[in-house]
Formats: structure tokens, C-alpha cells, sequence
């Protein structure tokens, strides 16, 4: 099976175990994006930097769209 070109020029046969390595962290990585963002915006909506959107403010209280 032929290399595949990285970007820094040399080869590599990509297995499936070269894939599964990289596609797990490539998903780790992705992951712990995503919790960080997320703690973020916590914070910040917290601190009272943004405003919550329609779907976090139904979250913390359904009640507050209780059709009279």
C-alpha cells in the first residue's frame, strides 16, 4: 500500500490502527473543546457577561414559559 504525503513532506502507510489513533484524538480533542467552551459560557452567564438564550433560560426554569 502506497505512503499517503503528510505536511511535512514524508510518508506513512495509514493502517487502521494509525486511524483509530488519530480519530481518538482527534475526538478527545474536540471533546475537551466543547467542556471548555461550555464551562465558559457558564461563567460568563454566571458573571453576568451574556445574555441566555432562549433554550438556557427554559432549562433552568420551564415555568418561566407556562402558557396561562
Amino acid at each position: 500500500m502506497p505512503g499517503l504525503p503528510l505536511q511535512d513532506g514524508s510518508n506513512t502507510a495509514l493502517t487502521p490502527e494509525v486511524f483509530q489513533r488519530w480519530k481518538e484524538a482527534r475526538e478527545t480533542g474536540l471533546r475537551r473543546a466543547r467542556e471548555a467552551a461550555a464551562a465558559q459560557r457558564q461563567l460568563d452567564l454566571d458573571a453576568g457577561k451574556v445574555a441566555p438564550t432562549g433554550k438556557e433560560l427554559f432549562e433552568r426554569n420551564p415555568e418561566l414559559f407556562a402558557d396561562y
